[in-house]
């Protein structure tokens, strides 16, 4: 929008330009952060699908109110965002801020010098206008009483009387011709427009760096292991994370978080029943006898002395059937003393539901369930549970085998083994599923193929090398010595350290949409330049030399919000703060400004516009007069009157007597 002022554009007009560029930009953008964030929805875990649907309900308010608000405060105060300012307080109006140095010079962006054109300095936004010549108008003065006819510098909004210039095609001004020889040379002038182009120069020397770069990264992340538990969700030194440990230490995790075996019986059960409750209590038991056999396995297999010696009996179970290792049914069924029923209806309602439907028994083990024994000793409970359901009862019970009924077992350490185990199963899903639509969108966006599969591409290398430094720094804890405790590894439990399960998941939908966004951004104002005429390789030149800096000012805010996750000292936060800081700094430094203009310049060796196929730029041979706008034509005006002001200084010259021009602060 300020460019477009600063050309001469009236309001409305910069602000239709704005949205049909910017607002375009902000739209696809945002539709691929909306589609990154909205495929959290495939993982089936209400606390990651949630955080989905927040972000995703955020980036849909954002684009409203980018698309609507800002142009309507655009409108509404059109001074504040057009004035000039210097530390938020506006210079117009003031005659002695030019004088004193503190009016603004220009944006401060690099312009691009591009040879061959009507106008040698343009704009890097619109590198066929000459909207930047205009900054200024400058107008004839009369000669003085000494008889110097001396140019004046006026404001752009002041009304000058200029000679007739000869009128320009609108053609010209939309795109240069085609062809090599007619195409305009670009001469890199910024700091990011000089690296674009020093980049595409050597590619085949960059692209093997950064895969050198990215190999020591590639075997730690695909050793990524994460674990469960509530370790890495409690704060790092505070008392009652203290308190916490003490009260596991003292009673086991499983007085802490107990795990549950769930037994639904089959219709019409009575809970009640000696025949039921003698075989659920023989089920139990042979439960226990079952994970001793297969626990010991374990430890002969990996030669843990401890679990080698492992035994689980009877006495772990406490149920409506089995109490202290005994059977309760007998009991309940031969005592019908009114007492002995009162004690039996009570031990019923202890364990069963109101509609005694179900039943539950309580488990007790001296391993820790989070921990990877503690996983191990879960998928042993359940083989064993579903070998139980059908029971065969002892000959002191003659009678037909009995379905004790379907048993589950649950908690939360089981919840979380499950809820990490059904994500990383989804998440190759939910990674290509996204990715697939992400692509079409900005396929069609961009008219092109090769466009999203070279986004996509790029972003591989980010993310490998991400995940790759996150497993060195919390699992390998190859900053463990630094002693900074954001960098500490993770908690440690009878298991290797590890990432929490839900780390990796988190950001990696935020890293992908992020990622994606930046790469959106920066190919818009290539396409931009491309559609102009411009060659591949000269079209990220302009686009670096555009958007350069305003990438690294976006990144660095995510960075600083994104950082406050690392100040904390909840493990959980600190690896999702590490993972997104990282992998925003690589996305803002390094794939926009190398890995992306290596990646096109390797495209443009292959023949054909190959990293814009199959979309054709747009042709100057073949205008669409009822296609021009009115800020066209209004830029055509302008373009024409600095031609005019040149003629102008030319005959103040003359007219002085000095032979030539040399107009103040600057002005052309």
């Amino acid at each position: 929008f300020g460019e477009e002022v600063q050309a001469g554009a009236s309001l409305e007009e910069a602000l239709v330009v704005t949205l049909q560029t910017s607002g375009h930009t902000v739209l696809i953008s945002g539709s691929t952060l909306f589609l990154c964030f909205l495929g959290m929805l495939l993982i089936p875990v209400s606390t990651i699908s949630t955080m989905g649907i927040a972000a995703a309900s955020t980036v849909v308010f954002a684009i409203v109110g980018a698309l609507t608000i800002t142009p309507s405060l655009l409108l509404t105060f059109p001074d504040f965002f057009t004035s000039r300012r210097r530390f938020g307080l506006t210079c117009d109006g003031i005659s002695a801020c030019s004088r004193l140095g503190c009016a603004p010079r220009g944006g401060g962006r690099k312009a691009i010098a591009v040879a061959d054109e009507p106008h040698a300095s343009l704009s890097a936004r619109e590198p066929m206008l000459a909207s930047a010549a205009v900054a200024v108008r400058v107008a004839p003065r009369a000669a003085d009483a000494s008889g110097s006819g001396e140019p004046t510098v006026q404001p752009l909004n002041a009304r000058v009387s200029l000679p007739e210039a000869p009128q320009t095609h609108p053609a010209a001004l939309v795109a240069p011709s085609e062809g090599p020889a007619n195409r305009p040379v670009v001469v890199a002038a910024g700091g990011w427009a000089k690296l674009g182009r020093l980049t595409q120069r050597f590619w085949w020397l960059f692209l093997p760096l950064l895969l050198a770069a990215a190999a020591p990264f590639c075997a730690p992340a695909l050793e990524l292991t994460y674990v469960e538990g509530v370790l890495s969700l409690l704060p790092r030194g505070e008392a009652l994370t203290g308190s916490f440990l003490e009260l596991q230490a003292n009673f086991g995790v499983t007085a802490v978080f107990p795990s549950t075996v769930v037994i639904l019986p089959p219709a019409p059960v009575d809970l009640s029943q000696r025949h039921w409750l003698n075989a659920s209590c023989h089920a139990m038991q042979r439960v226990g006898r079952q994970v001793t056999e297969e626990m010991r396995a374990h430890g002969r297999a990996s030669g843990d002395g401890i679990l080698s010696h492992y035994t689980m009996d009877a006495s772990d179970f406490s149920g409506v059937m089995i109490q202290g290792g005994l059977c309760t049914g007998i009991l309940i069924e031969l005592l019908e003393t009114p007492l002995a029923k009162q004690w039996g209806d009570m031990l019923i309602d202890a364990f069963a539901n109101a509609e005694r439907t179900a039943t539950k028994v309580k488990v007790t083990t001296t391993l820790d369930p989070f921990s990877t024994i503690g996983q191990k000793w879960i998928s042993a409970m359940r083989d064993a549970l579903d070998a139980n359901q059908m029971v065969v009862l002892d000959p002191s019970f003659p009678g037909e085998p009995v379905l004790v009924g379907e048993m589950h077992l649950t908690g939360m350490a089981e919840e979380q083994m499950d809820g990490a185990a059904a994500t990383f199963v989804s998440l190759p899903r939910v990674i290509a599923l996204t990715l697939l639509i992400v692509m079409c969108v900005i396929g069609a966006a961009f008219k092109s193929v090769l466009v999203p599969i070279r986004a996509v591409l790029c972003l591989m290398w980010m993310l490998v090398v991400t995940f790759g430094a996150a497993v060195l720094v919390y699992q390998s804890g190859v900053l463990e010595s630094s002693g900074l405790r954001p960098f500490t590894v993770s908690p440690a439990p009878p298991a290797p350290h590890a990432l929490f399960w839900m780390s990796p998941c988190i950001a990696f939908s935020i890293l992908v949409g992020l990622g994606l966004d930046y790469d959106v951004f920066f190919m818009e104002s290539v396409v931009e330049h491309y559609d102009h005429g411009h060659s591949a390789r000269d079209a990220v030149v302009l686009a670096l030399n555009h958007t350069g800096n305003i990438i690294c000012v976006a990144g660095v805010i995510m960075f600083l919000a994104f950082g406050a996750l690392l100040l904390g000292s909840t493990p959980i936060l600190n690896q999702i703060g590490f993972l997104l800081c990282l992998g925003i700094l690589i996305d803002c430094f390094v794939s926009t400004k190398i890995i992306i203009p290596c990646a096109m310049a390797l495209l443009d060796v292959l023949p054909g516009n190959a990293n814009f196929w199959p979309r054709k730029p747009l042709r100057a041979a073949e205008p669409d007069p009822v296609q021009i706008s009115r800020v066209s034509s209004r830029r055509m005006t302008l373009a024409a009157g600095t031609a005019a002001a040149r003629q102008c200084l030319t005959q103040g010259s003359a007219a002085s007597g000095t032979g030539s021009a040399q107009p103040r602060n600057g002005a052309i």
